[in-house]
């Protein structure tokens, strides 16, 4: 609803600025004859500098209106988030179906869903309420260059400066920044493939470390 009145909105700019077109005074053709040419000459100029503008509002509309309805249109995305197996004792892998707010943006959304909080459908949704994907309960995100600008430089980044593991999840530091990796790996898409993956995290000398994804 606040989308459409924004769009009703915006459409009536345009008619606002035509509609107040200023009024030709009486007395503005000075002593001059009045006749039909010279009559109707400053109307024709006045009409025409006020079409130029209408023309020149409604095509930047339609490019703003046209940006907000296909950024914002949703989506179901596939990515991949390690989840933890609870009982188990491992970290799995898994194939997540998203709902990408983003989906034409042309990013590479389906890096950035990694770290996406994940509550798995239950049977039990009164208990069954913990976010089970580590990337997102540990602190780990991800990052991509514009892909759909032909002049960005190719760039993905692991951040884990904020890594934490929960006491819930007693996986070691290492299988979690792998597995996140992994899911990295299976969701790039062509144009990254070969794109090294820069992991943003302090070792023990205070360097960040370069990893590629297998």
């Amino acid at each position: 609803m606040p989308k459409t009145l924004s769009i009703l909105l915006l459409l009536a700019l345009p008619f606002a600025a035509l509609r107040s077109t200023p009024k030709i005074p009486r007395g503005s053709f000075g002593a001059r004859k009045l006749t039909t040419a010279n009559m109707f000459t400053p109307i024709a100029n006045r009409l025409r500098v006020r079409l130029t503008e209408f023309t020149s509002i409604t095509i930047l509309l339609l490019l703003a209106m046209s940006r907000v309805v296909f950024a914002g249109e949703s989506s179901l995305t596939i990515t991949y988030q390690p989840l933890d197996g609870l009982g188990s004792g491992e970290i799995k892998i898994c194939q997540v179906t998203c709902h990408d707010w983003y989906s034409h943006s042309g990013q590479a959304t389906a890096i950035g869903l990694i770290s996406a909080p994940n509550v798995p459908p239950t049977n039990n949704p009164k208990d069954a309420t913990q976010n089970l994907n580590l990337a997102s309960v540990c602190g780990v995100s991800f990052f991509s260059s514009d892909i759909g600008d032909p002049s960005a430089a190719l760039e993905l980044t692991l951040d884990a400066t904020k890594f934490v593991i929960p006491e819930p999840f007693g996986h070691p530091r290492e299988n979690i920044i792998r597995s996140c990796l992994e899911c990295l790996r299976r969701c790039l898409p062509e144009k990254l493939r070969k794109t090294p993956v820069k992991l943003d995290a302090a070792d023990s000398e205070g360097r960040d470390l370069t990893l590629r994804p297998s």
